[in-house]
């Protein structure tokens, strides 16, 4: 009879971790071009589930070249910087697992043990919605044109500003300042210009492609004044490279071009002329949030 007992508490001792183990469940809902597999993501966050509390919903989506992670009513970007695979989905897990103990509620559900789907079906429990939030971009560069001689004509700053429309399209409008000199003969010729890009963004994972129309104001000082506007249009390309959760390092280059070419002569002896064409590169920061 006492080996029949010893038998029954060995066996009670046996089961009662599985049981606790098993109590713990939870679901992971994948959309979007993750860089990483439904299967790394359950195995990354298979032995957290007990540090969530009781039975959770994690949302991971990819949406306009960026990853978000929700647990409850919570939702946060991750950098994933290139990461990819088992590396990526751990630092998923990660910032799920930081979600989860900042103090938001996560549902109880009564699903099986943690599953990996696809979107779920309509009458299936889904992760809450994602808020409907825009990503707004604001950045100084320095652009180097290369259609005038001299260094200080290869200088122009540049302020930026951006705002996206829909999940990988949004608009951009730019303003900067450049200052070119000529002298010929004791006379001096001074263009000032101030170029204004507004237009399209077409947003990937690495790279923007920009496109859009020029307003170029000039203004002439020397022996006659002179100012007018030149109307064009700009095409670009750019990458950023973050440096935080907000502030990155933008590369940037492309060209412009206007309908018209001026030429200015001083007694006939002309001293300083504008392209048509105007490659230029830059470099510069940018700032950018979720609104």
């Amino acid at each position: 009879m006492s080996l029949l007992a010893a038998s029954l508490i060995v066996g009670v001792l046996l089961e009662e971790p599985a049981a606790l183990s098993s109590s713990f469940g939870g679901e992971v809902v994948c959309t979007g071009p993750l860089p990483f597999s439904a299967d790394e993501v359950q195995e990354a966050l298979r032995a957290r589930w007990h540090l969530f509390g009781r039975a959770a919903v994690v949302g991971v989506r990819a949406e306009g070249g960026r990853t978000w992670v929700r647990v409850g009513p919570v939702e946060r970007e991750v950098n994933l910087e290139g990461r990819a695979g088992e590396e990526a989905a751990r630092l998923v897990a990660v910032i799920a697992l930081d979600l989860a103990q900042d103090g938001a509620p996560s549902p109880v559900v009564t699903s099986p043990p943690a599953s990996v789907s696809a979107p779920a079906s309509p009458g299936s429990h889904q992760a809450p919605p994602p808020q409907d939030r825009r990503l707004f971009r604001v950045g100084l560069s320095l652009l180097s044109p290369f259609d005038q001689s001299g260094v200080i004509a290869r200088v122009e700053p540049t302020l930026a500003a951006a705002y996206e429309i829909v999940p990988g399209l949004g608009a951009f409008v730019t303003a900067g300042f450049r200052r070119a000199t000529a002298a010929d003969a004791g006379n001096s010729v001074v263009l000032q210009e101030l170029p204004v890009r507004v237009g399209a963004a077409l947003r990937t994972r690495w790279l923007e492609m920009r496109a859009g129309g020029l307003a170029r104001s000039r203004f002439v000082e020397g022996p006659r004044s002179y100012r007018a506007v030149a109307w064009g249009g700009t095409l670009s390309v750019a990458t950023r490279l973050s440096l935080s959760r907000r502030v990155a390092l933008e590369l940037a280059g492309g060209f412009d071009i206007v309908r018209t070419r001026m030429v200015f002569a001083v007694r006939e002896d002309v001293v300083l002329r504008t392209p048509w064409f105007s490659p230029w590169v830059g470099a510069g920061i940018a700032w950018e949030t979720a609104l």
